[in-house]
């Protein structure tokens, strides 16, 4: 049964106690990796293209994230998860189609 003293129990019980939850845990190193190859996968599929260190704010993040991803020394435990094979492509490489909000070409209208 339980070997806790009423009284610690009558505590643990008081209102006051109500909103006290325990403390978020951090994700770990692999977790935090794992994200941000998502946040960049998520952008490549949206835009058709890998983030180039020359675009806007959001856009030179990504890119900075990605040339990370591929030097960091838990990079083979995420290749399962690089859907895209954005790991391994070159900045030149494109892969996906262009999205038709990323080129200035008349083949797509805005």
């Amino acid at each position: 049964m339980n070997s806790w003293p009423q009284e610690i129990l009558d505590l643990l019980d008081d209102p006051l106690f109500d909103s006290v939850r325990p403390r978020a845990t951090r994700p770990s190193v692999e977790e935090s990796l794992l994200s941000s190859l998502r946040e960049v996968s998520s952008w490549v599929s949206e835009h058709g293209r890998l983030p180039s260190p020359t675009g806007e704010l959001e856009e030179k993040i990504l890119e900075r994230q990605l040339s990370a991803l591929r030097i960091d020394p838990n990079r083979e435990a995420l290749e399962a998860y690089d859907e895209l094979d954005i790991l391994s492509m070159g900045q030149a490489e494109v892969a996906l189609s262009p999205h038709p909000h990323d080129t200035d070409s008349d083949e797509y209208p805005r």
